[in-house]
């Protein structure tokens, strides 16, 4: 089944009964067609590329991806396009193209007839060769064949990430999603030994219009490099400090529509928008093993304050969590307007909800399987538990004691928006013994009582 419910079908024969890796009908087709060269099977979507295909093409643009499972190197239409820009004129005249009868499957099912075939220039560490491409309509980058690194004598040393191509060594990078690709100029820039000159002669006649030229030029002959990479190849070469130049090149590289497309998603929001603003808005629990399964901590905060509140429960039982859950928050505070919990059983059950109706407190659950959503609560659990530790292992507590003594200090230091919990939810901290203002007695550190001390 999908993800809407619906029975997935074979794509040979749109069968329910099996997908097309157990299809009879698919090993007939290629029984019949086993003398037939023109099939080539690469795992790409032909429609409707992932974010992971679109980023693996804004990584490869001037860089083959080594790719045995192909029978025919390949490449989609955008980067070839973008690769021919990049050749020197006297290069882009000696392309060859012909037609091309091949039939691609991707990933997806779906199949897709080259366009042309092109016969393309390529400099691999210092020699120069030519590569028969495949150009098809979709979006993928260009897959090298096994018959085609056949051709280049290449030898592949996965211990040292490099490939031996008719002797001369030559260094693999390695895209995030895990591919091995080959770049085909001495510009890449990743490359530690390449020697790049850059002559820059008469810059301060020439007007904004044209660096921005040539900054695009310069962004599109290092195969849309990132600005911060040309940026430090422009600086090194010392030909020239022009500002309005590393502005140009600033510029070209944000507003360049194929590294937008190509471009790595942004990484989620480590933060989000906050659940409550005043305190004993929102109240999130959990329960905490403090031994395997002997002693838990039952520990509430609020969020809008990070006050916490805790205690220590012997059993999970859903009776004794909400005894405690009045006890040590709804004497004191009052009735939340929201409890944010897990998916525990200890806290969706039909008591815990019929207490919160009958209180009027809304109920609010994270996510199925997604109990890191309930963070600011597993956060601070850390924080009381480690506290815990070290009183008991320093002064030999008793979990009782330790895990109040834990709290205390949790809530009367600074630690959220300057303030202290305390002071955020009863005006003032606490009165602790203290260097500044206490009398002798009160720093005295010998004790007639073991509990005093």
């Amino acid at each position: 089944m999908d993800k809407e419910g619906n029975f997935l079908r074979c794509f040979e024969c749109d069968s329910t009964k099996h997908l097309a890796s157990k299809c009879l009908h698919r090993r007939q087709k290629q029984y019949s067609k086993s003398s037939n060269t023109n099939q080539v099977h690469v795992t790409f979507f032909a429609s409707n590329p992932d974010d992971r295909q679109y980023c693996l093409i804004g990584e490869t643009f001037g860089k083959g991806i080594l790719d045995s499972g192909c029978t025919k190197t390949v490449s989609g239409e955008i980067w070839m396009n973008e690769y021919i820009d990049m050749l020197s004129i006297e290069d882009k005249e000696n392309i060859e193209e012909s037609e091309s009868d091949s039939m691609y499957r991707f990933g997806d099912g779906k199949k897709s007839n080259a366009l042309r075939n092109l016969k393309i220039p390529i400099v691999i560490g210092n020699k120069k060769y030519s590569l028969s491409v495949d150009v098809v309509k979709n979006d993928i980058p260009l897959l090298i064949s096994r018959k085609s690194m056949k051709n280049m004598k290449m030898k592949l040393d996965f211990n040292n990430d490099s490939a031996n191509v008719y002797g001369d060594k030559i260094a693999l990078h390695c895209s995030s999603t895990g591919h091995y690709c080959i770049p085909f100029t001495s510009w890449d820039l990743d490359i530690k030994d390449t020697n790049i000159v850059l002559h820059s002669k008469h810059f301060h006649k020439i007007d904004q219009a044209e660096k921005k030229k040539k900054a695009n030029k310069l962004h599109r002959q290092f195969a849309h490099a990132s600005k911060e990479k040309i940026i430090k190849l422009v600086k090194e070469s010392k030909s020239y400090n022009d500002k309005e130049f590393i502005e140009a090149i600033e510029k070209v590289c944000d507003e360049c529509e194929i590294c937008m497309k190509y471009k790595k998603p942004k990484n989620k929001p480590v933060v989000g928008m906050p659940l409550a603003r005043n305190f004993n808005e929102v109240v999130c629990m959990d329960l905490k093993e403090f031994k395997h399964n002997e002693i838990y901590i039952l520990h509430l905060i609020d969020v809008a304050t990070r006050y916490s509140a805790a205690c220590l429960l012997y059993s999970k039982q859903k009776e004794e969590v909400v005894k405690n859950i009045y006890k040590y928050w709804i004497a004191y505070f009052g009735t939340p307007r929201q409890f944010l919990t897990d998916n525990g059983g200890e806290f969706s059950n039909e008591l815990f909800r019929e207490v919160n109706e009958k209180l009027g407190i809304e109920t609010r659950t994270t996510a199925g399987e997604a109990p890191f959503s309930n963070g600011i609560v597993d956060r601070h659990h850390k924080m009381l538990y480690e506290c815990m530790v070290k009183m008991i292992e320093d002064v030999k507590s008793v979990p009782e004691v330790a895990l109040s003594w834990a709290l205390c200090a949790k809530n009367s230091l600074q630690n959220h928006g300057g303030y202290s919990p305390n002071q955020l939810v009863f005006g003032h901290n606490i009165n602790m013994p203290c260097v500044l203002n206490d009398e002798p007695p009160a720093l005295t550190s010998t004790t007639s009582s073991d509990t005093i001390r």
